[in-house]
């Protein structure tokens, strides 16, 4: 019967998972060096965000020869048009657009208020998908 497992395949399949899951994911935006110091350009939403992809592909890259990346430096930078101050405002409104638009969306007593509640929280959506990834970050590291 096709449903019934063998102790050797729910093994085998449980071993696999724990490979899955112990992977990583990439490092595509890694740039290898000859010299040891190696460079990750990222970009993000937020500042944080870029970090913590940038950060997250120099361990996989480091993992595939079985050493953890240190730090030589790194920096940050906004990229977008129009300036910073700008940016967080109109992310800070299209946040609020998508927060309101949701709860507007639950909470409303009719059908109508329903859907312009909806529309604003497409409309939130948009705009945070319009803003895009705005910050940069370029970090060297070396495997050790």
């Amino acid at each position: 019967m096709w449903l019934q497992k063998s102790n050797l395949g729910s093994h085998s399949a449980l071993a696999l998972m724990f490979l899955v899951i112990g992977a990583c994911a990439h490092h595509d935006d890694v740039r290898p060096s000859t010299t040891g110091v190696h460079l990750v350009v990222t970009k993000g939403e937020e500042r944080e965000v870029a970090y913590r992809s940038a950060r997250a592909q120099a361990e996989c890259y480091c993992d595939e020869f079985d050493k953890l990346p240190f730090i030589v430096s790194e920096s940050t930078a906004f990229v977008g048009e129009g300036g910073e101050k700008e940016y967080l405002r109109q992310k800070r409104l299209a946040n609020a657009a998508k927060v309101g638009g949701t709860a507007g969306a639950i909470f409303m007593p009719s059908k109508g208020l329903r859907a312009a509640s909806g529309i604003a929280t497409v409309a939130g959506q948009s705009g945070d998908a319009y803003l895009g990834e705005q910050y940069r970050i370029r970090v060297k590291f070396r495997c050790k």
